[in-house]
């Protein structure tokens, strides 16, 4: 009786095991990687066709700095400081060597970059996605919900298919986020977001007074995406 009983006992243990370590839904896994991101420094970086942003957050000051094609802009607190060069700096030829201070508009106009939340805004949006499955251990593909964009016509239509593919890293945290924005038009847009470096703060700082500028006839538009 007592092998038995230690028989059953395995075999118990064996079955419980095997629940516990099963594979949580795709769902869930993205839903916890949507609530994760943003609560640690991290770097970033954004790719759509041939422009690509890399920088460096902290959700504990809400800082940010990001280097683009001819520009290095940071943000802090309700201001950016955009540094410009290359043919960016052409379009300004005086700011040569300065950093211009602009402040960010009240509500953020509806501008990526401008969001209390940047550049963690894209990943949240893993939390509604749909049509989820997995397609590694820690690899999923779905569809993101997106906002109505206007018809050719002017009215406006059901938002197209945004299909994704995400990675997250062994702690369950978004590494990868490659989404097809208008996947059924000709207007079909790739964009491609990775975070890493998790949990070491950038060192983003506001540059010396005596570098820095006001341009009245700067916009932060001369600096395209995501600034448009």
């Amino acid at each position: 009786m007592p092998a038995r009983r230690l028989t059953l006992a395995a075999v118990a243990a064996v079955v419980l095991t095997a629940a516990c370590s099963s594979p949580a839904s795709p769902a869930s896994d993205l839903d916890a990687a949507a609530d994760r991101i943003g609560k640690q420094p991290a770097t970033f970086s954004l790719t759509a066709n041939t422009m690509t942003i890399t920088g460096t957050a902290d959700p504990a000051t809400g800082y940010w700095e990001m280097t683009g094609d001819g520009y290095v802009v940071r943000r802090i607190g309700a201001d950016l400081f955009v540094r410009m060069s290359g043919e960016t700096l052409g379009r300004l030829p005086r700011a040569a060597g300065k950093w211009i201070r602009t402040p960010i508009p009240y509500g953020g106009d509806g501008i990526l970059a401008y969001q209390p939340d940047f550049p963690w805004t894209p990943a949240r949006s893993l939390a509604g996605a749909t049509g989820l499955s997995r397609t590694g251990d820690r690899s999923f593909r779905g569809v993101l919900p997106w906002d109505p964009v206007p018809s050719p016509g002017g009215a406006s239509e059901p938002a197209p298919r945004s299909p994704f593919t995400a990675d997250l890293d062994g702690a369950g945290r978004l590494t990868r986020l490659v989404v097809t924005v208008r996947s059924n038009s000709p207007e079909a847009l790739p964009l491609t977001l990775t975070y890493g470096d998790f949990g070491t703060p950038p060192a983003v700082v506001a540059p010396a007074a005596g570098d820095v500028i006001v341009e009245p006839a700067f916009k932060t538009a001369l600096l395209g995406s995501p600034f448009l």
